[in-house]
């Protein structure tokens, strides 16, 4: 399963950080700090997603060929 979108990311970054000053219309960072944690667990949940991608993709080839009996 892969990981879950951006704005969980910056509700977690929100709730992880809550010394930023938060945007009252929608109860989150504004800062410039925002934006570069944000790259910076995406690029986090990205590489996640590629190695399990690649996980997954290698246990199918290296599934043994089921043969009819």
């Amino acid at each position: 399963i892969l990981a879950t979108s951006t704005n969980n990311l910056r509700k977690y970054y929100a709730s992880k950080h809550p010394e930023l000053i938060l945007n009252a219309a929608e109860g989150r960072p504004i800062t410039v700090e925002e934006t570069v944690a944000i790259a910076f667990y995406t690029a986090i949940r990205d590489a996640y997603d590629a190695r399990i991608a690649t996980a997954a993709e290698a246990a199918a080839l290296n599934k043994p060929a089921i043969l009819p009996s």
